[in-house]
């Protein structure tokens, strides 16, 4: 089963990092597909591989590997405004997951964890 669970956690890591590079580009913050990798890796993933596949995610590439948008990588993405949207994807992780691991997962409270974390999201982007 462990061999099952590190699989499915490398692959949901391959997805984060191929929706990091499908991107609109923007001033300041690109519009990418990372949003939608996270909560697909929330939603799919027990809480502690969620935030162990979002850590490594950010590990990687704040050792220069360019797998942040536009093949970005290096810990000056991770220090600047971009990098506190990145660092919010571990909170993402956090509150889904998290909800889901307390709750039945049925379509609605997937959609209603999804959606609670997307209006924190919205309000700390909003914020800071």
């Amino acid at each position: 089963m462990k061999t099952k669970q590190l699989t499915l956690d490398a692959m949901m890591l391959a997805i984060l990092i191929i929706c990091s590079q499908i991107t609109i580009p923007l001033p300041g913050v690109p519009l990418t597909l990372q949003t939608f990798a996270i909560g697909m890796i929330a939603t799919m993933l027990p809480l502690r591989d969620c935030l162990l596949t979002i850590f490594t995610y950010l590990l990687i590439g704040s050792v220069g590997l360019p797998v942040f948008a536009n093949f970005a990588g290096g810990l000056p993405i991770l220090l600047s405004p971009l990098g506190d949207y990145l660092i919010g994807f571990l909170i993402y992780g956090l509150i889904t997951s998290g909800i889901l691991e307390l709750t039945s997962r049925t379509p609605l409270t997937i959609c209603l964890a999804n959606f609670l974390e997307q209006l924190v999201n919205s309000s700390s982007v909003a914020c800071g």
